[in-house]
């Protein structure tokens, strides 16, 4: 029934304008800010990628970007007060593309900014922040150095695989993944204090996909199919002593430290799409992040209008998050399950499913709130 009744509410504002509905979630690229007071992740739930943040167990999941393209691998500032992330997939009419600059933004979504702005739909995305710089790496050259605000933008360091590309909390040495014409995959180190010759740490069968260096210097982690799918490990950063740390039918991509260097923020597909799970470096305590029943859900958005639902409140109720100020508003509030809004195309109305007459239903009200109207009379 409750199928039936979905189905009935995507059709009714088709026929009133477009809408925007969710696609499979899956949650990338969980970065913790330096407080561990919050993560932040990119993720399809909008239906292309967005930027969200959420408590360090999970709680209070929050789409923070809005507007045209892909989202994606986003970082914090050192107070953590702002976000960097690339946006990716722009295209111009006849399908080229044309743009993948670093955005800066608030940590509540607002204030953004594009930072880099290269021709010819080059890809850059942002590794590092400290006080006074951002460092990013760029397609085909290596890394490169700006300040705060976008201007004087420097190449400091030529590397073979830029998008593979990280540096370590000091600045002192560089790490990248090379894939080799014999099915191999090597990770580098690189000074970046004294140049010189880079440093093959490590070679497996295959490719690895990702790396990061843990804040103390002493770990790097890494996602590589060299056993098959795309999995965990970790090792010293002198490239000794690798331990796999997870073993799963699926795959997991994306990897970062924790800033006391203890635990590892990754990516699984084990559930079907992809959750952000965190663990010790040793492998144990795992805890999936992105699968609570304080998440935020169904998030949809057009133009500068986000609706999502949230338990933050106790039960499920609609909220809207306006792009401008990044405030968020409570559109429904009783003590009855409000649930799958969707947003019609001109941002005026949202139809949404609410047990509150004792069955489920159809609704529909203004994007404010008001005007709420029952659509449907089921018969239990």
């Amino acid at each position: 029934m409750k199928k039936i009744i979905y189905i009935f509410l995507i059709l009714l504002l088709t026929l009133q304008s477009s809408i925007v509905i969710a696609q499979t979630p899956n949650d990338y690229s969980a970065v913790m800010s330096n407080d561990e007071k919050k993560i932040v992740f990119y993720s399809y739930r909008p239906g292309k990628g967005k930027i969200f943040t959420m408590n360090p167990d999970g709680s209070n999941q929050q789409i923070l970007s809005v507007g045209d393209g892909t989202h994606i691998q986003p970082i914090w500032s050192p107070d953590g007060k702002r976000i960097l992330y690339s946006q990716s997939s722009l295209q111009d009419a006849n399908g080229k593309r044309i743009s993948g600059p670093i955005i800066s933004m608030k940590a509540d979504g607002s204030d953004v900014k594009e930072l880099t702005n290269f021709k010819d739909g080059e890809y850059s995305g942002a590794i590092a922040w400290t006080k006074d710089k951002i460092y990013f790496t760029h397609d085909g050259d290596g890394i490169y150095t700006m300040n705060l605000d976008g201007s004087g933008q420097k190449l400091v360091k030529r590397t073979p695989n830029p998008n593979r590309t990280i540096v370590s909390k000091d600045l002192k040495k560089a790490y990248y993944i090379l894939n080799h014409e014999d099915n191999t995959s090597s990770i580098y180190e690189v000074d970046m204090m004294n140049g010189g010759q880079p440093k093959e740490l490590i070679r497996n069968p295959n490719k690895h996909f990702l790396i990061a260096i843990s804040p103390d210097n002493k770990k790097i982690a890494f996602t590589s199919n060299m056993k098959g799918n795309y999995e965990l490990y970790i090792m010293d950063s002198t490239g000794k002593n690798m331990k796999r740390l997870t073993n799963t039918d699926r795959d997991e991509y994306f990897v970062s430290f924790t800033p006391d260097s203890k635990r590892i923020l990754f990516d699984s597909e084990k559930r079907g799409s992809a959750d952000v799970f965190i663990m010790n470096i040793d492998g144990t305590n795992e805890k999936n992040l992105t699968r609570t029943s304080t998440s935020n859900t169904n998030p949809m958005v057009v133009g500068n209008k986000i609706v999502f639902t949230s338990r933050r409140d106790g039960n499920t109720e609609i909220y809207t998050r306006n792009k401008k100020d990044g405030k968020l508003k409570r559109l429904t509030n009783n003590s009855y399950v409000d649930d799958r809004p969707v947003l019609s195309g001109d941002g005026k109305f949202i139809a949404f499913e609410s047990n509150r007459s004792g069955n489920s239903e159809i609704y529909i009200m203004k994007t404010d709130g008001s005007r709420v109207r029952k659509l449907t009379n089921s018969i239990k």
